[in-house]
């Protein structure tokens, strides 16, 4: 959410050495009121990724200079909690299973349709404020149990729990 209590547009980074690609995507996504920001290789990805991390992104595998694969080994060494969807005409199984394997949460093939695109980009995007909704819960959680610690360990009463049929748990 931003200031004014609206929802904010998700950023996506395309990352890609078509330029006629990048700017279709571009043009897709923006119709579909999600922030874009294009790549036209590795290098220019990475840079932007140390600057500001985007919510998404969309990555070529085959580029020259350093390609996918470079940028996943990136995402994974900063530590960075982007999801990558890698969107690339490579598909040998060694190919998808090594972007998998180095931190991809999706492969699409080119040639794509853009319903087909719309809906990985969709997916992932839910999956991503499904697990930082899970990270925030997971954080208040901890915060409250040390909480309740604290009060346990320094209370001078004695604290007990039973269970509804009057057994003595703790």
């Amino acid at each position: 959410m931003t200031e004014s209590g609206q929802t904010k547009s998700p950023r996506i980074l395309v990352v890609d050495d078509d330029a006629r690609l990048l700017d279709s995507v571009r043009q897709l996504l923006e119709l579909q009121t999600f922030t874009v920001e294009t790549a036209p290789g590795g290098g220019a990805a990475i840079e932007i990724l140390r600057r500001d991390p985007p919510d998404l992104l969309l990555l070529d595998l085959c580029m020259p200079e350093l390609g996918g694969r470079d940028v996943l080994r990136f995402i994974q060494a900063a530590g960075l909690a982007v999801p990558v969807v890698v969107i690339s005409g490579n598909t040998s199984v060694d190919d998808v299973a090594g972007a998998l394997r180095e931190g991809a949460s999706d492969y699409l093939k080119k040639p794509y349709q853009p319903d087909e695109l719309l809906a990985t980009v969709r997916n992932a995007l839910h999956k991503k404020e499904l697990e930082d909704a899970n990270r925030n819960m997971r954080t208040r959680l901890e915060r409250s149990e040390r909480l309740h610690r604290l009060i346990v360990n320094n209370s001078p009463d004695i604290v007990s729990s039973w269970t509804a049929k009057g057994v003595f748990v703790s």
